[in-house]
């Protein structure tokens, strides 16, 4: 397995997005123990599983993701996660509407979903599941152009995309200038209202990093919408027409949700000859860390180590914020991977923590699982700790 190390992306997020592919059972069952309960590793691996045509296991794989995926509040990660598991076996009564119920109350935040998905029957979203179709693009791709004919209506899953939208600033010199906005998960956008009318696209739509969407044909939303009348009028609800400069874009756009792969400044801590009496402390980088375990990059500085007998070394690891908040959690290396980089090979340690204490509990709560706000502090605090 080869990973590019990015500053700034995490193992999870490019297995979401797909530029990171394991290649084996054990890759993942390695992660897992690291990160036992997120919807990103359990929907990589059930596609994994799938391919390897692992029916059963692939089912169950989808189903915790969906479960996942709902805790975190990303609804149509759930909802993707819900189609490819329905595809293997066919839900019952009973666990299409035990689905339905628990995606109404994941969404707790008040947000353009939260109004849809709470005012949906049972029958209404089951008629838009069995019309959505799964498409993925590229980094750099443009998805819908200015003056396009507009004949879906797109639900971003996964990634980062940019919406361009000409404004006016001077009409009678035909004057307009451009604005920009970023699209993420949960993200509305296709121009498709009057919805019985030919429409064209008011803005540009590029995919910023490898993007997952679902979309609805406008076609197939007519004839639901003539089927369920009522989810029309929620649709044009959300709306809100051509975009100008006091409304911005026609959707109302999702805040971008809370990431949870940090990367923050580390010492690992470990004896590499049982009986050392003195560790050694390796210097690295978290690239994804839960309150169960932690992948850290050491670099290219140790690529030329032997890694073999680190499996199963206790070891300490020292995660170090540059406000000088530090905190030692100790643990033992679940597994080491060496990887080939531009530059040489580094080496990715997966380690495992024994039971947080509360300190470290409170600890990676606030630091490194916080809210948006927080999240945007930590940023400007690692771009500080860099230069």
């Amino acid at each position: 397995m080869e990973f590019q190390v990015e500053d700034k992306r995490g193992i999870l997020e490019r297995l979401a997005d797909g530029s990171l592919v394991l290649t084996s059972e054990k890759e993942y069952q390695d992660l897992m123990s690291l990160f036992p309960d997120k919807g990103e590793l359990f929907r990589a691996y059930g596609d994994f599983l799938s391919k390897q045509e692992k029916k059963n296991d692939a089912f169950q794989s989808y189903t915790h993701a969906a479960q996942f995926f709902l805790g975190e509040g990303k609804t149509f990660q759930a909802i993707v996660s819900k189609i490819l598991a329905w595809s293997i076996f066919k839900p019952t009564h009973a666990e299409g509407r035990a689905f339905f119920l628990g995606l109404q109350s994941s969404i707790k935040e008040e947000s353009p979903l939260r109004y849809l998905f709470t005012n949906l029957a049972y029958q209404e979203l089951i008629a838009i599941m069995l019309r959505l179709v799964r498409l993925q693009f590229d980094a750099g791709q443009t998805i819908i152009r200015t003056g396009q004919t507009c004949s879906d209506v797109f639900f971003v899953v996964s990634g980062t995309l940019e919406e361009k939208v000409a404004q006016p600033v001077n009409i009678q010199k035909n004057q307009s200038e451009a604005t920009t906005q970023k699209l993420f998960d949960n993200d509305i956008f296709g121009d498709i209202f009057p919805i019985h009318k030919k429409t064209t696209s008011l803005s540009d739509i590029k995919a910023l990093t490898s993007v997952e969407v679902v979309k609805i044909s406008k076609s197939a939303l007519v004839e639901t919408c003539q089927k369920y009348p009522r989810l029309e009028k929620l649709l044009i609800k959300l709306y809100k027409g051509p975009p100008s400069r006091e409304h911005g874009r026609s959707w109302p756009s999702v805040r971008q949700s809370t990431r949870y792969d940090n990367p923050v400044r580390a010492t690992v801590m470990m004896a590499l000859r049982q009986g050392d009496a003195t560790p050694i402390a390796f210097e690295g980088v978290s690239r994804d860390i839960s309150q169960s375990g932690a992948c850290i990059d050491l670099g290219l500085t140790y690529g030329s180590m032997r890694t073999e007998t680190l499996s199963d070394t206790r070891s300490t690891m020292e995660i170090k914020l540059p406000s000088g908040n530090n905190i030692s959690i100790p643990g033992w290396i679940a597994w080491c991977k060496k990887v080939k980089e531009p530059g040489g090979t580094s080496i990715i340690l997966g380690i495992k923590f024994e039971p947080l204490s509360n300190e470290a509990r409170d600890f990676l709560k606030v630091y490194c699982f916080g809210y948006e706000d927080e999240q945007s502090l930590m940023w400007g605090l690692w771009e500080d700790y860099l230069a």
